[in-house]
């Protein structure tokens, strides 16, 4: 039983060149048996037929300018069966028929040169229909991954949603006393979170933490802590503002609770700020230590303590500041040591950690106002090559003590418009932060 079917075709004048070429092929194969040859005339040619054979061999005599011409060539085209067609000279470069990518070959070749040719093309066209199935099914591959991400991008984007939800929608401002900030993630979510609340009449709580890593691991973290926050309790007498020591060790506890066998951890600020009788009390988890720009001097505040969720025992050093009309306090994250790239550092090109940031963070000094500092900050990032991709969370929140408003039930605050003498009872209680500029 035959293996191989053939068709030859052409005009019906060429029908007894085709039935000798037939002979001809069938005496020359190499095994007669594995193969047949049939003719078919171009007027009795269909997609049917062709569906039969393995290849086609066309003799273009006296077809080039016939109306059937170009039914013949699209009928090839599509029935995708490899053709040898027979031309008397094949070195015309606009013939149609090398343009519709057949085999040329000479009318005048011998039957063995016409058997070699068909036995190449239809194994040559074997391996074409095994790679088109695999672009098939790689296609499918392709279009179901496209829609995957599709979908993971729809899902990013919905928790980033969430996460801004999470973030105060504006900044609450008490007793002449504001905050502006900057968040910028790296990716959909940030591992960055803040917050700036209103305790009581007279004072704010002011919150920064920066879970370790990046992306959606950290962004949940970042949910947790928010969710375990916890500034105030309930006492038999009303309610008692937490001080900035108490707060991190609850919320390192409660992430020492929560953790399963990998250890996830965060540094994290928290200040509560007096606004009416400007005082700050401070305490840090492992954070960047917070810069205070206070009447022309640069101060970083210090206070000790580990990270968020690696030592159950941690304690938190709190320390306590008296405020001045015009101080600024910057609290900031680690994503800033290479916001502000030195590309000479790395001969790749990429950006090293440096601490380039903290000379723009004393030029910052000049401006006036947490929005303003702000604002000139989120200037200086865009105009950094890389600043729409960067390397890590950028989060910089401002505290600005402004000029103190008095309503008619506060006491006269005219006397804190300065900073209290070394003397003052109060002064007396405060940790001097050393400049480390």
């Amino acid at each position: 039983m035959a293996s191989l079917n053939i068709i030859l075709t052409g005009l019906a004048e060429c029908e007894l060149e085709l039935v000798a070429l037939r002979d001809s092929l069938q005496s020359a194969w190499s095994n007669p048996r594995e193969v047949t040859f049939d003719v078919c005339t171009t007027g009795e040619l269909n997609f049917q037929v062709l569906e039969t054979c393995d290849a086609i061999l066309l003799d273009t005599h006296d077809l080039r300018g016939h109306e059937s011409m170009r039914y013949v060539l699209s009928l090839l085209e599509q029935s995708g069966r490899p053709v040898v067609a027979l031309a008397a000279q094949i070195d015309n470069p606009r013939d149609p028929f090398a343009f519709a990518g057949h085999m040329l070959i000479e009318r005048t070749a011998d039957a063995s040169s016409l058997c070699s040719s068909l036995t190449a093309l239809i194994h040559r066209q074997t391996e074409i229909l095994r790679l088109r199935r695999e672009l098939t099914i790689s296609t499918k591959q392709h279009s179901g991954l496209r829609q995957q991400l599709s979908h993971i991008h729809e899902e990013l984007q919905l928790a980033a949603m969430v996460q801004r939800e999470y973030l105060p929608r504006e900044m609450p401002t008490l007793c002449g006393v504001d905050a502006a900030v900057l968040w910028r993630p790296a990716s959909y979510v940030s591992g960055d979170i803040y917050d700036v609340m209103k305790l009581d009449d007279d004072h704010l709580g002011v919150f920064v933490a920066d879970a370790v890593g990046h992306g959606v691991p950290a962004a949940l973290l970042t949910m947790i802590i928010c969710k375990s926050l916890r500034t105030t309790q309930a006492t038999d007498s009303g309610v008692r503002i937490l001080q900035p020591s108490e707060v991190l060790r609850h919320l390192n506890e409660e992430m020492i609770h929560r953790r399963s066998r990998s250890t996830r951890f965060a540094t994290a600020i928290y200040a509560v700020v007096n606004c009416r009788q400007r005082t700050m009390q401070i305490a840090r988890a492992g954070h960047p230590a917070p810069l205070l720009f206070s009447q022309g001097q640069s101060q970083f505040l210090e206070p000790s303590g580990g990270l968020l969720g690696v030592f159950a025992d941690e304690e938190y050093e709190q320390i306590e500041l008296d405020l001045c009309v015009g101080d600024r306090l910057l609290i900031y994250s680690d994503g800033f040591e290479q916001a502000f790239p030195d590309l000479h550092d790395d001969s790749s090109g990429k950006p090293l950690p440096n601490r380039k940031y903290l000379d723009v963070f004393e030029e910052l000094r000049a401006e006036d106002g947490a929005s303003r500092l702000i604002d000139s900050l989120a200037d200086r990032l865009d105009v950094h090559q890389g600043s729409l991709h960067p390397i890590d969370d950028l989060t910089m929140l401002c505290v600005h003590a402004g000029s103190l408003v008095q309503d008619k039930s506060a006491p006269d605050l005219t006397a804190l418009q300065t900073r209290p003498s070394k003397d003052s009872p109060r002064n007396c209680a405060r940790v001097d932060a050393r400049l480390r500029v």
